[in-house]
């Protein structure tokens, strides 16, 4: 929890001046710019994102110069202060394309509307019911009010679905209502807490200390997609320095130190430059697309084209040109595709020495048949690999019957050294096989049933095999 003392300390320490000047930015929009920006820009290494909140707090420094004086209501001791304000709000939303004459508003354009414009919005109404809502100056930061979440235990409303538009919405209101809580248990004001927020526990969470410095090699490579007018990308060439960081569309299974290929979309339709994940993946819920990296280091490579690409023998039938390079939203590919991308860059002169590799842990030899099932799996790859580490067949057994308690019975892909005494089964290990297994969740999942067959044989330990890779775990 938060700790009294230390808060006072900081206060003591210069943080009382933050306080005072926190309370003083609803009155006076112009002097928000100059305190929120040196704040914002310790933990965001964003210039776009810096550049962005900027511009968001300009136009409500504008818009407060411009309202005339008026005492709305503030009473936030009201029950329905939240349920009422985001109704309103989604209601003039929903007006605004209306007056745009569109016939049909769809909760997912409200919703994106509302995210593009949360650092806005959020001060409007902060601005109006300071005992109430909280301006929100983590755009493209989730994981950072997650970080400050978990280190103070603060527990946030849980995320919503990515398509659950109208969830997401009223995601923030719901964050208000938490943090509010806390305000008025700690007995601060408004300008305590937003001094907490932004400044206090930010650097008690870490500052940038989740943006490896540091990375270590490669688990994995990711495909991303942008436009090439997009300015995040346009200053990238071969002498690079690797400092600026940027915030795209990921995969939040993406680790740090994790290849990201980057390619243009028409009219340039070729890979132009290979990135490092500089922190794990994470998912924002007023992000529109959802899933964010943050990457850095780019090194500007000449192509593949997507032509190359399509008429490649290792490509021809894989879902980068089945989808025609269209749903590059951090796309995870194969070691061997991305050996392949390698070298169509060398042999356009490109220099790879500066492009990573992939761990060695995947370094081995080719499949001798597409993966299409898990049997393949099992055939192609564990049993040899059992084969390689001294366990010849007649000592272990596949699809073994186990009874888990009285109603169901299951059968472990692989036990090895097994005892089907019943009622008294046995095993040395297990061994589970899977098709295919692309995440940290599904790993998760799959590791909790292989862990079940292991506890339930009292074995010493289990073993996970896919096209992937290989997993093991002991008791």
């Amino acid at each position: 929890r938060i700790n009294a003392y230390q808060w006072q300390l900081y206060l003591r320490a210069g943080g009382q001046e933050t306080v005072e000047r926190f309370a003083h930015v609803f009155d006076n929009g112009r002097d928000l710019r100059d305190l929120i920006l040196p704040l914002f820009t310790a933990y965001c290494p964003d210039a776009f994102l810096a550049e962005a909140l900027e511009e968001s707090v300009a136009a409500f420094a504008q818009a407060r110069a411009n309202a005339a004086e008026t005492h709305l209501e503030t009473d936030a001791a009201r029950a329905d202060i939240y349920e009422s304000e985001a109704a309103h709000l989604w209601k003039g939303i929903a007006e605004e394309y209306a007056d745009a004459r569109q016939k049909r508003v769809t909760d997912r354009q409200i919703f994106e509307y509302f995210a593009d414009d949360i650092v806005y919005i959020s001060l409007m109404l902060a601005a109006e019911f300071p005992d109430a809502f909280v301006p929100y100056f983590f755009p493209c930061c989730y994981h950072v009010l997650t970080a400050i979440a978990d280190m103070f235990d603060i527990q946030l409303p849980q995320i919503p679905g990515q398509r659950d538009y109208a969830g997401r919405f009223h995601h923030y209101f719901a964050l208000c209502r938490v943090l509010q809580a806390e305000r008025k248990e700690m007995a601060w004001s408004a300008a305590e807490l937003c001094a907490f927020l932004y400044d206090y526990a930010p650097k008690a969470a870490g500052g940038l200390g989740w943006l490896w410095q540091e990375l270590p090699p490669p688990r994995a490579a990711y495909v991303i997609g942008a436009s090439p007018e997009d300015r995040a990308f346009q200053t990238v060439d071969a002498n690079a320095n690797g400092k600026d960081v940027v915030c795209w569309q990921g995969n939040p299974d993406t680790q740090p130190g994790d290849v990201v290929l980057l390619y243009h979309w028409a009219p340039a339709s070729r890979f132009s430059s290979v990135w490092r994940a500089c922190a794990p993946g994470f998912v924002d819920p007023f992000f529109a697309f959802y899933r964010c990296v943050y990457i850095g280091r780019p090194v500007a490579v000449p192509g593949p084209s997507f032509r190359e690409i399509k008429e490649d023998e290792r490509f021809c039938d894989s879902f980068l040109v089945k989808t025609r390079m269209l749903r590059m939203d951090g796309l995870e590919i194969m070691p061997s595709e991305y050996a392949r991308i390698r070298a169509l860059i060398e042999q356009a002169g490109g220099d790879i020495s500066r492009l990573p590799v992939l761990d060695v842990r995947f370094a081995s030899g080719e499949c001798p048949k597409q993966v299409e099932r898990e049997r393949d799996v099992e055939l192609y790859l564990l049993e040899p690999l059992l084969k390689r580490l001294g366990w010849e067949r007649g000592q272990y057994v596949r699809q073994m019957p186990l009874r888990m308690g009285r109603m169901f019975t299951v059968y472990p892909d692989y036990v090895i050294l097994p005892k089907a005494t019943p009622g008294h089964e046995r095993g040395y290990w297990v061994v589970e096989a899977k098709k295919s297994i692309p995440t940290a969740k599904q790993l998760k999942i799959d590791c909790a049933q292989a862990s079940s067959y292991a506890l339930r044989l009292n074995a010493k330990g289990l073993m996970l095999v896919s096209q992937e890779g290989v997993w093991t775990a002991t008791r």
